[in-house]
């Protein structure tokens, strides 16, 4: 009987192995070919295990190379991820440690540059302003106060002059009266001493001057005061002694028997058949304006000659013109400028907008009076000047009407001004100009010819924090031509007299050939007020040296004069 059951049952068992093995592979001729991801082992399909692969018909699995992993059963391998990487023969690929990236299909991970950085399995990013990082890192630092930092890069030390707080992207510059080394704290500058903006040391303040700590500029000592250099103070002169003008270093004894040598060396140098330039230099840069006008009185007195005169007769050109402003009354010289820039063929506008603009209502009120006393040829007949009358006749349109305006002398003068009431006036401005269409010029010539430097300090602050830009970037907006030249001077002149006139100093000796004229006013009217700081803006405006371009530009003993008031 088992003989006979084991018969019946044999064909079945060889029916149900053969349909399974049909489902693992196919039969062509005595070659078995298993399908993709499985292999042949004692003539039976397997799949593959995890790591490795086998395509279709292969029979046999093969490691996946590194860089790539494959799960149990592949017909191929796929490629790590990147942040991710495998060995040969991986089921699955590892993430990279934190500061270390790969690309896609890595056997490896690298170290992120400097500037980036990586968390776990991630790509590596670059760290933000700010903040750096070394090679390898899992995360930014933050760079400290003192440095700065764009997109990752290392943090640098600020400039001189600036400062940073810790992670910065930029260096702030240092306001005035403040200075600093190599991207520390701002630290303010000490009694007599002061600087400019973005300074990255204090400037003692000149012999007749003083400051206080932090003091953004130094301040003249009064008449009969005086100081010696790096002063917190002004000292008062001895009795018996006295200052003739402001800012003055030392106090003066004997001036009249200095007046009266001086009076008898220029009688003696211009009375040579060959003129002592050399001489009259000497004592014309050593002297003030109030010490030459006296020297002027002294010589027409012991000779009775007028100086000028004898300047006028045996100088010449550049040098003679330049003496004789010297030794003439600044009120006399303003009012002669102003005539020459009307009486010569064509008006001088710009002769005009600087004097009237930038000297205050009392000067203004004395250049008037002395200007109205003048005469003038008018066909055959000679005609009293008139300041205003000549103005309308020479000038038109705006900068007409806002020359006219200033001669008034209506400038206030108060130096403590409302902020409330000035921010206003910004508003007054802006509703004027840029926040309309058109522009209410009236607006703009009421209040600049009204407004204390003070007040118009704070006017101009309150129009830039209303607009985010400058009273300047308004001007440019709503005026042209010489009503734009004119507000702005009235701004400079102003709020920024020492930046305007080192421009003017710029304008005058700047490309071909030299205004003369115009930088030997300057230089005479300005060599007793702001001279050095004049210098210290030509050199931040400019990056050269005023006295080596203006040495450049003249020669002579014209060259030998400016340069001796220029210092």
């Amino acid at each position: 009987m088992k003989y006979k059951f084991i018969n019946i049952f044999a064909p079945i068992f060889i029916l149900i192995t053969t349909i399974s093995f049909i489902n693992s592979s196919k039969i062509k001729g005595n070659v078995i070919s298993c399908k993709a991801g499985s292999y042949l082992t004692n003539k039976k399909c397997q799949l593959c295990k995890a790591g490795t692969y086998s395509l279709k018909g292969q029979n046999k699995c093969y490691q996946c190379k590194a860089g790539t992993y494959s799960s149990k059963g592949s017909s191929g391998c796929k490629k790590c991820s990147i942040g991710t990487y495998s060995s040969k023969g991986a089921s699955s690929c590892k993430k990279c440690k934190a500061g270390t990236t790969s690309l896609k299909g890595a056997s490896k991970c690298s170290a992120c540059s400097p500037g980036t950085y990586s968390k776990a399995g991630s790509s590596c990013k670059t760290c933000p302003d700010g903040a750096y990082s070394l090679k390898g890192a899992s995360k930014c630092t933050t760079c400290p106060a003192g440095t700065y930092s764009i997109a990752g890069s290392s943090c640098k030390t600020c400039p001189d002059g600036t400062y940073s707080l810790k992670g910065a992207s930029k260096c702030t510059t240092c306001p005035e009266g403040t200075y600093s080394i190599a991207g520390s704290s701002c630290k303010t500058c000490p009694d007599g001493t002061y600087s400019l903006k973005g300074a990255s040391k204090c400037t003692t303040c000149p012999a007749g001057t003083y400051s206080i700590a932090g003091a953004k500029t130094c301040l003249d000592c009064q008449k009969d005061y005086y100081s010696s250099k790096g002063a917190s103070k002004c000292t008062k002169c001895p009795e018996g002694t006295y200052t003739d003008k402001t800012g003055s270093s030392e106090c003066i004894k004997n001036i009249k028997s200095q007046t009266q040598q001086d009076a008898e060396a220029l009688r003696k140098a211009l009375n040579k058949n060959n003129c002592d330039e050399e001489a009259i230099i000497k004592i014309t840069i050593n002297r003030t304006f109030a010490q030459r006008l006296e020297i002027v009185k002294a010589y027409k007195s012991t000779y009775g000659r007028d100086l000028i005169n004898d300047f006028q007769w045996r100088l010449f050109g550049n040098f003679e013109d330049a003496v004789v402003a010297l030794f003439t009354d600044p009120i006399e010289y303003d009012v002669e400028e102003l005539i020459e820039a009307m009486d010569c063929f064509g008006t001088d506008e710009d002769t005009l907008i600087e004097i009237i603009a930038s000297r205050p209502p009392s000067v203004l009120a004395k250049i008037k009076k002395k200007y109205n006393k003048k005469y003038k040829m008018v066909g055959d007949q000679y005609l009293i000047r008139n300041l205003e009358d000549d103005i309308e006749d020479e000038t038109s349109g705006r900068l007409k009407k806002l020359l006219i305006a200033l001669l008034q002398c209506n400038r206030g003068i108060n130096t403590t001004p409302n902020e409330a009431q000035c921010a206003s006036i910004a508003n007054e401005l802006y509703k004027a100009g840029e926040g309309k269409s058109g522009t209410d010029e009236a607006v703009f010539q009421k209040y600049f010819s009204i407004l204390s430097p003070q007040e118009l300090a704070v006017v101009y602050k309150e129009y830039q924090k209303k607009t985010g830009h400058s009273l300047f970037d308004a001007i440019d907006e709503e005026f042209s031509g010489d009503a734009n030249k004119m507000l702005k001077t009235i701004i400079y002149t102003n709020l920024f007299p020492s930046e305007y006139f080192a421009i003017r100093v710029h304008d005058a000796i700047k490309g071909l050939g030299t205004n003369d004229n115009l930088l030997i006013r300057v230089l005479v009217t300005r060599s007793e007020i702001d001279m050095p700081k004049i210098k210290q803006y030509y050199k931040i405006l400019y990056g050269k040296d005023m006295y080596k371009d203006v040495k450049d530009e003249i020669s002579g003993d014209y060259q030998t004069l400016l340069l001796g008031i220029i210092g």
